[in-house]
């Protein structure tokens, strides 16, 4: 492990990673230019490498958050002026990027286990609402009842009044 006292070192190789692309020819560099001893270079660069991994989640999750925040926004204006084909074409896609229709698109099998009974106790609550016909899925069902009551609530945090 790396210890605190060689940081710089340590982000001059994620540097040299990043111009870099080759681990022998960082390698290379590490020990001639940065003066990294042949038996710690490995550690160097490994520790160089974990940084940039870190560094790019961090990015991925505000890039993300920051997704979700707009297509929040671009919903709410939407309803805002009563554009409900707008709203609702900015929620499906945020419900892609959220990763709810990819979840839904799994076999009738693996969404309604009959060896749980919690599949028909959720279906005999979702049923009425009337989201879907009756042989829908019951993930499905439970991801047009997510849905719904997000459009309800920018519905409500617009101002809006009348019902969906």
């Amino acid at each position: 492990m790396v210890d605190d006292a060689n940081r710089d070192t340590i982000y001059k190789c994620v540097l040299l990673l990043v111009k870099t692309p080759h681990r022998e020819v960082a390698r290379n560099v590490a020990v001639a230019q940065l003066k990294i001893p042949e038996e710690q270079v490995e550690s160097f660069l490994q520790e160089a490498r974990s940084e940039l991994i870190r560094a790019a989640a961090i990015h991925d999750n505000e890039e993300f958050g920051l997704s979700v925040a707009t297509y929040r926004e671009l919903i709410s204006s939407a309803f805002k002026i009563k554009d409900y084909k707008e709203a609702r074409a900015n929620r499906q896609a945020l419900d892609r990027l959220l990763g709810l229709y990819d979840r839904s698109a799994g076999t009738d099998a693996d969404a309604e286990d009959p060896g749980t009974g919690d599949a028909e106790l959720i279906r005999e609550h979702l049923e009425p609402l009337g989201l879907a016909p009756p042989e829908t899925p019951v993930v499905e069902l439970a991801r047009l009842a997510v849905s719904k009551i997000i459009s309800l609530q920018c519905q409500l945090s617009s101002g809006e009044t009348t019902n969906a």
